[in-house]
């Protein structure tokens, strides 16, 4: 196809660009710079205006020719699509009807397949049933429901092998969660055992303790009492003591009513009389400040007694474990004396104190 001629060639255009491609303008004071570059785009433009002004008029008779073939389809097309719709509307009874008899078959196989589906889903919601099973016998139940799917080509057809699988698997773990329970259900009677056995030994201990409480209070009880009659005994011989005192101070004064010297006797008398008096008093004190002491160190040492007592009761009543061996067993049980012993010395050595 010959090209299209406006009135400028590659070679005209390839000069120009060679001419005017290496014009430029170095600043704003640059007016030579920027009046050539301005008549050179002048040139350029006008050669531009030249080749779309020559572009309109080449396309003029093309635009009116497309426009006279577009008119000509238009009329064709008129007369035509009467045609093509009738045969379209009576092709289309025959694809309609195909159309609607596949989709019966689609949906009667979907029917087919969906129904297969719940029967299989059935099997599977067997397992959502076991997850929330609580014992044995629920398992059990779910295994008996199990065993009533039939898993034949009848039932299930094509979908007979996963099926098959699907009922495997299930069975499989309801035998694994039946096991599961079983086990648990053992540890738990168990656990109750070991309960029972444990509530035993702490009564044991209980009483135990119980009876050791009572001691301890036998014993504070009789040391109380022991201390009072120390105290009404030493109070007995100070008094023995001093009425001895007395009387032999007595003595002195009867012999002394026969001295001349009556006046200088009887001063002998109440001083020596006054003597006995302040060393009575004096013992008094420090009898009394003896107890006060005795007193003071039996409060400052009373928490640490309590101390020592509640330690040795903690662990009496450390919990003994169970166990299986019988060497183990034997040397928990030896420790368990020695433990024993040792908490009945620190309570006695603490009621010593």
């Amino acid at each position: 196809m010959e090209l299209v001629k406006y009135g400028i060639t590659d070679a005209a255009i390839a000069t120009i660009k060679d001419q005017y491609m290496g014009l430029t303008i170095q600043s704003l004071d640059d007016k030579e710079g920027f009046e050539q570059v301005h008549e050179a785009r002048m040139v350029v433009k006008g050669k531009r205006v030249e080749v779309e002004k020559k572009r309109k008029e080449l396309k003029a008779d093309a635009l009116e020719y497309g426009h006279k073939v577009d008119s000509e389809a238009k009329r064709i097309f008129a007369l035509l699509e009467p045609i093509e719709n009738h045969l379209v509307t009576e092709e289309k009874k025959v694809t309609d009807e195909l159309e609607r008899i596949k989709q019966e078959k689609i949906q009667a196989e979907e029917k087919r397949v969906e129904a297969i589906r719940t029967k299989i889903e059935g099997i599977k919601s067997l397992q959502m049933e076991a997850g929330i099973a609580t014992s044995s016998p629920e398992i059990q139940s779910l295994i008996d429901r199990l065993s009533k799917f039939e898993i034949t080509e009848e039932n299930y057809q094509e979908f007979k092998g996963e099926a098959d699988a699907v009922k495997t698997r299930t069975a499989e773990f309801f035998l694994e969660r039946l096991n599961v329970y079983k086990a648990r259900e053992e540890q738990e009677i168990a656990q109750k055992a070991e309960a029972e056995r444990l509530e035993n030994i702490h009564k044991e201990q209980a009483k135990a303790q119980a009876e050791i409480d009572t001691e301890n209070k036998r014993i504070a009880d009789e040391k109380a009492k022991m201390d009072a009659e120390k105290r009404a005994e030493q109070e007995r011989k100070d008094r023995e003591a001093f009425e001895a005192k007395t009387r032999e101070v007595e003595a002195i004064r009867t012999k002394i009513k026969g001295i001349k010297l009556l006046q200088d006797a009887k001063l002998e008398a109440e001083r020596i009389n006054k003597e006995e008096i302040l060393r009575f008093e004096q013992k008094k004190k420090e009898r009394e400040e003896a107890e006060a002491k005795e007193k003071e160190r039996q409060e400052a040492i009373r928490p640490d007694r309590e101390k020592l007592i509640t330690y040795a009761q903690t662990l009496q009543n450390v919990f003994k474990p169970h166990v299986n061996d019988p060497k183990a067993d034997s040397i928990m049980n030896d420790a368990a004396r020695d433990l024993r012993l040792l908490t009945n010395r620190i309570i006695r050595r603490a009621e010593e104190l």
